[in-house]
C-alpha cells in the first residue's frame, strides 16, 4: 500500500493493470479497510465497471471477511461471468455460509446455463476436492436438470474423494493485526473484541 500511495503523491494515475495488483495484495494480507480505500478510488477513477475489477473486488472482500460487501458490488454488476458467479459462490463457502452459496439467490443465475454452472461446480471441486460444497453445488445442478444419473455419479466420485464440510475460515485485521479465525472459533485470543468491532 505504501508504493501505491507514493505513486499517486507522485502524481502517477493507477490503471486497471494496477488496481488489480493492488486489490489481490489487500486480500492475500487481509487488509479490509485499505481495500475499502482502494475500491473508493476504483469508482473515482471511472474504472469500476470493468467485470475483471469487479470479480477482484468481490473476491477481496470475501477473502477479507466481509461477505456482505462481496454481496453488494456482486448484486451492482450490470452483468456477470462464470468468474462472478465462481467468487461469490466460493466467497460463501470460505466465509462458513455454503448454505447461502446454493440457495435460489446464489446459483439461480447459473442453473439456467447447465454449462457455465457446470463450470462452477466442477472449479469448485478441482480447487478444493475434499470440499463437499463444490459436490453438492454440482449435485443439485444436475438434480435440477432432471439429470439423475449424473447426480448419482456425482455423489459417488464425492464418496471416493472422502469429502467432508469444511468450516469456514476468515481473516480480520484487528488493531493493524491479521488473525485467521475459524467460523466456528470462540476461544481465539481475539474474539470478543472481534466481535466489539465488527
Amino acid at each position: 500500500m505504501q508504493l501505491f500511495e507514493q505513486m499517486q503523491q507522485e502524481g502517477v494515475r493507477p490503471n486497471k493493470f494496477t488496481f488489480v495488483q493492488v486489490i489481490k495484495a489487500c486480500a492475500g494480507l487481509g487488509r479490509l479497510e485499505d481495500g475499502r480505500l482502494v475500491h473508493e478510488q476504483l469508482i473515482q477513477s471511472g474504472c469500476e465497471s470493468n467485470v475483471f475489477l469487479k470479480n477482484s473486488m468481490v473476491d477481496m472482500y470475501a477473502k477479507c471477511g466481509s461477505i456482505e460487501d462481496a454481496c453488494r458490488v456482486f448484486n451492482k454488476m450490470p452483468a456477470r461471468d462464470v468468474v462472478s458467479w465462481t467468487v461469490i459462490i466460493l466467497g460463501h463457502v470460505k466465509c462458513g455460509q455454503g448454505h447461502k452459496a446454493f440457495s435460489t439467490n446464489a446459483t439461480g443465475g447459473i442453473h439456467g446455463n447447465m454449462e457455465m454452472a457446470e463450470r462452477v461446480a466442477k472449479r469448485i471441486i478441482e480447487m478444493e476436492p475434499e470440499n463437499a460444497a463444490g459436490y453438492v453445488l454440482l449435485s443439485n445442478i444436475y438434480t435440477a436438470a432432471g439429470s439423475r444419473h449424473l447426480c448419482e455419479n456425482v455423489v459417488q466420485q464425492r464418496k471416493g474423494k472422502g469429502s467432508k464440510k469444511q468450516l469456514g475460515r476468515t481473516w480480520i485485521e484487528v488493531n493493524n493485526e491479521v488473525h485467521a479465525v475459524v467460523v466456528e472459533e470462540q476461544d481465539h485470543p481475539q474474539m470478543i473484541e472481534s466481535h466489539a468491532e465488527l
